[in-house]
């Protein structure tokens, strides 16, 4: 993708996965995936805030010639003031813990977002469990704080301003029953009204290039 997110999750060296005789010659190792109502996820899944970027970010794309990350800062200086919260009701390992306003939900079997924007505590990618990032009803410039602290990686004010939390299974609607548009690893799905994921322990083969450790 065009940020690598799931690779910085492993502990970074990027280049490492472009090269094939690396990865021809690499380990076989079995990792986490999120399986969900509307298919697969490798690294996250969200709506809201991430979402509408991701939307924006096709018409940004000519901005690259500026610099890899032009088009997604574009896209998100537009989706942070076009983004309004819309209400939901979300589940975590079959609990109900939020009802209310909301503008971004993200659940991650990594931590990463955007290349740039920690959302979580760094994860196992072989135990089984996620992570989930629930902002409240703020928006706009009240959203600021968190976003800061996602790109400072300071966990510890993030967790105070949001629902920060572990989770192996999560599942969300909105309260008036509409659909939902999901941001899948950078990619858009619409049209489903429920959606319910889990974390499918080890059940993806994934090759890690000749002369990297990962950070499991």
């Amino acid at each position: 993708g065009l940020t690598n997110d799931f690779v910085k999750t492993l502990g970074g060296r990027e280049e490492q996965y472009m090269t094939l005789k690396n990865l021809l010659r690499g380990e076989v190792k079995k990792i986490d995936y999120i399986e969900t109502t509307g298919g697969i996820a490798l690294n996250t899944f969200s709506l809201g805030l991430d979402a509408n970027v991701v939307c924006a970010l096709e018409k940004n794309r000519i901005f690259k010639m500026f610099g890899k990350m032009m088009p997604y800062i574009n896209a998100f200086l537009y989706a942070w003031f076009a983004s309004t919260p819309d209400e939901y009701e979300i589940t975590v390992d079959g609990v109900p813990v939020y009802t209310g306003l909301s503008s971004e939900v993200i659940f991650g079997n990594g931590n990463v977002l955007g290349g740039m924007f920690t959302f979580g505590r760094k994860q196992k990618i072989t135990d089984g469990k996620g992570c989930v990032l629930i902002e409240k009803k703020r928006q706009g410039f009240d959203m600021l704080p968190s976003v800061r602290a996602m790109l400072k990686g300071d966990l510890d004010t993030l967790e105070k301003k949001n629902l920060v939390m572990e989770a192996a299974d999560f599942s969300i609607r909105r309260r008036d029953g509409g659909q939902l548009a999901m941001n899948f690893d950078g990619e858009m799905v619409y049209g489903i009204e429920q959606w319910d994921a889990r974390i499918v322990k080890q059940g993806l083969k994934f090759v890690i290039p000749k002369g990297v450790t990962i950070d499991e």
